[in-house]
């Protein structure tokens, strides 16, 4: 199923400009740029091991196995991925999934700084951080305790954060490289680990946050379920995610006005979520949604972004609130079912 046009219409000389200064901005690179551009230096031995599909895969949040193949993307030559939609709920996820090995030279000293579309956003503080306060502001009202569990904490700026304003924060990082810069800030607060590898006491913690965690995990399904085992009775969980429907118009207008597809980074992005897949799979987990919010809706560096992007977000925050409908970044709390 074809969902953008193969020769788009033309537009105007201005426009083109335009957006191709916004497709050059934060995360979004290019199909060209991302070939150029990632895993240079990589052994072939870490290339080749991506997990090659046996046959049809269930899908993650609804167990369905048919799909419609969106579209390719090929980040570094001898790899490609396709988009695929489930076909029952709408899910879109990479086939094939990259296995561990791959991951976790993704997301190394040799590559995530220079590599990966995570780590030009995660080293950037002025990238998500105004969402910091508002995300802990309602945390605050919805939870009696202090403890706070960051997963994939990254480099640890929401524990700064949240430790500002008086949280009991902690962090979990699988990445070698951002849980050591954590750890240096933080000490003994973040393990370089995964959540389930961790040492942290079970029932201990009174939020757990997963900022654009979702997104790069092979088994989201998997990982509430694990969140479980951490939260005290009464327990919030927090996922912020990207909104699929967001990241596919921005990439149909850019290649409309460009004639270049911006990348969805198949490779680190495993699933793209609409709001009503994350209220699902937090039912489906044993959680109870709280309430949804909106995010900023596109990943800008610099301090120079923080204009336009608290202007996106309240135009995005007023259609919302209108109709319901979330066109940006996905914000949303959920406490865990009792038994």
């Amino acid at each position: 199923m074809a969902i953008y046009r193969s020769k788009p219409t033309a537009t105007p000389r201005a426009l083109r400009s335009a957006i191709r200064e916004f497709a050059s901005l934060g995360s979004v690179l290019t199909c060209q740029d991302a070939v150029r551009g990632s895993f240079r230096g990589w052994p072939v031995s870490c290339i080749a091991s991506i997990a090659v599909s046996d046959g049809p895969r269930a899908c993650n949040l609804c167990g369905n196995t048919g799909y419609s193949a969106l579209f390719t993307e090929s980040p570094t030559p001898g790899l490609v991925f396709t988009l695929l939609e489930c076909k029952s709920c709408g899910l879109i996820a990479t086939d094939p999934l990259p296995d561990d090995e791959y991951l976790e030279a993704l997301y190394s000293a040799d590559s995530y700084e220079e590599s990966t579309a995570s780590g030009r956003y995660c080293l950037d503080e002025q990238v998500s951080s105004a969402d910091f306060t508002p995300v802990l502001h309602q945390l605050e009202r919805v939870v009696a305790g202090r403890r706070l569990l960051d997963v994939g904490c990254g480099v640890g700026m929401f524990i700064s954060a949240a430790l500002e304003r008086g949280w009991d924060a902690f962090g979990v990082e699988p990445s070698g490289y951002a849980g050591d810069v954590a750890a240096a800030k933080h000490g003994p607060r973040v393990e370089q680990s995964y959540l389930a590898d961790s040492s942290f006491e079970p029932a201990s913690f009174d939020a757990l946050c997963l900022w654009y965690v979702m997104e790069h995990v092979a088994d989201p399904t998997g990982l509430l379920e694990a969140c479980h085992r951490y939260l005290k009775p009464g327990g919030v969980v927090f996922i912020a995610v990207p909104n699929a429907r967001y990241v596919r118009a921005k990439r149909r207008v850019v290649l409309m006005a460009t004639r270049k597809a911006p990348s969805v980074h198949p490779h680190e992005h495993l699933f793209h979520y609409e709001p009503r897949h994350v209220k699902r799979l937090l039912l489906k987990t044993g959680y109870q949604p709280l309430n949804q919010e909106v995010a900023s809706p596109f990943m800008m560096p610099g301090s120079k972004a923080n204009v336009p992007k608290r202007i996106a977000k309240a135009g995005a925050t007023l259609l919302f609130r209108a109709t319901g409908v979330n066109v940006a970044g996905i914000l949303m709390y959920a406490t865990a079912s009792e038994g």
